[in-house]
């Protein structure tokens, strides 16, 4: 257990961990089975990340409904993990269910489904004083289902909220415990209706901020004048700190650092100012951390001409509205990292590839994938830890297997050559639970021990 300060009235929050827990397995079953079916459900109202939240912006923009005296709002649920009413969230995940037809989820019962989340939500206990303690509020924190449980519990929460900006043709985004939405209300009413949402459910709080400019994830959203200004919010907390030049990771981590940056300024910066801004404040932050000016210049340069729309050098890229403009346009178009993983989920909620299937062309396309006959069927999976004197060890070891195997139907096989970072500081110094085999060796040691009586 950890005890984590917060600010008055309450002096302490516990937080009950559910790492390397007995019900590990059954947490992480329960997630697989219904965080799809929420992805595909609930998918109107949720967002996955900063780029999905622009895209919507986008939309609501060119639909007309943005006026310079719209209102930006946040509201963030306060501790929704530790707040959870156990019985009631688990009465809620039957509803889900029952309301969108799943009777049978993967071939379990909705039955089996509530008991197992049951013994996860309530099984959870933790030793402290010689005395056994049950957490009876509540999930325990890196428990996969208690996540999914919690956006249902919202879900079902959001219902009048969700409603009422439906009947505004407002904005409502929800990224599990935080709320983005739109108001061309007074700020009296928004108050109101923020004093209603506090009364829908005892165990739900909110805390919100409400202006023309406000800060949403990882992105800064600005209403002047009726035009949305959109940049990349940096948190103080983990800022401008990153994976030092000098550390013994792969030559590979440091570009994707780079790349990363890039492509979040691009789609998030929706005016040439901000995105020059952004990339000044990058090359800063890369120089802080030791990054030699050579290495960020060469890496600058081939991110733009390898995305560049009219195959330009760089200098006009960061000079010319006009190129900035098409650029992040291609880039807003292409589905992120988040929306894959989504998309992959939610495929696997249809069995049958002639099912009515949402309009979303990426799920669409998970869909049908298994169609395309592959014939890396069972990779072999490899592991090195990473030195600088084998930089181009996975090259050589690919190059090895293509001269070896060439002729022969190893070949059809796909190899995977990955790398391990040498233990650094953090892993040497931080206490961490002990594994499950050390613990196993342990009690071995101790049942073996002959202990002789006089």
């Amino acid at each position: 257990m950890k005890i984590t300060p917060t600010p008055t009235p309450t002096p302490l929050r516990p937080i009950v961990s559910g790492m390397n827990a007995p019900t590990t397995k059954i947490t992480k079953m329960l997630d697989r089975l219904i965080r799809q079916l929420f992805d595909q459900y609930v998918k109107q109202t949720t967002i996955i990340d900063g780029v999905h939240l622009i895209r919507r912006l986008d939309k609501y923009v060119s639909l007309g409904l943005l006026k310079p005296t719209t209102h930006l709002c946040t509201f963030d649920i306060t501790d929704l993990y530790t707040m959870l009413p156990q019985e009631e969230s688990i009465a809620i995940l039957i509803q889900f269910l029952i309301r969108f037809n799943q009777t049978h989820v993967k071939g379990m019962t909705i039955n089996a489904i509530e008991s197992l989340a049951r013994i996860v939500l309530t099984d959870n206990v933790f030793i402290y004083g010689n005395k056994y303690y049950r957490q009876v509020k509540g999930g325990a924190i890196r428990s996969p289902f208690t996540l999914t449980l919690a956006n249902i519990f919202i879900w079902h929460w959001e219902q009048k909220l969700v409603e009422k900006q439906k009947a505004s043709n407002e904005l409502y985004s929800r990224y599990i415990d935080d709320i983005f939405l739109t108001s061309n209300d007074s700020i009296e009413s928004l108050h109101d209706m923020l004093e209603n949402a506090n009364k829908y459910h005892l165990n739900i709080k909110l805390t919100h901020e409400i202006g023309s400019c406000v800060s949403f994830l990882d992105v800064q959203i600005n209403n002047q004048d009726g035009n949305i200004i959109t940049s990349v919010y940096h948190k103080e907390a983990s800022e401008p700190y990153i994976v030092p030049f000098k550390s013994d990771h792969p030559r590979h981590i440091f570009e994707n650092i780079i790349t990363t940056a890039l492509l979040r300024a691009i789609r998030y910066c929706s005016t040439l100012q901000t995105f020059n801004h952004e990339i000044r404040a990058l090359k800063l932050m890369l120089l802080y951390n030791s990054y030699p000016p050579r290495y960020i210049y060469h890496y600058l340069k081939k991110f733009f001409q390898q995305l560049s729309v009219t195959s330009i050098s760089i200098l006009p890229i960061l000079h010319d509205e006009n190129e900035d403009i098409l650029l992040r346009t291609k880039l807003l178009l292409k589905p992120t990292t988040s929306e894959h993983a989504r998309a992959s989920r939610i495929a696997t909620t249809f069995d049958d590839k002639t099912q009515n299937i949402s309009i979303d062309s990426l799920v669409y396309t998970k869909v049908h994938k298994k169609d395309n006959s592959t014939i890396f069927n069972c990779p072999i999976i490899i592991h090195y830890t990473h030195e600088n004197q084998y930089a181009h060890y996975k090259s050589n070891i690919h190059k090895a297997w293509q001269e070896s195997f060439h002729r022969t139907p190893v070949i059809t096989t796909k190899l995977v050559v990955g790398s391990r970072n040498n233990p650094n500081l953090t892993k040497e110094l931080v206490r961490r639970n002990p594994t499950k085999q050390s613990t196993r060796q342990k009690k071995r040691s101790i049942e073996s021990t002959d202990v002789h009586l006089d």
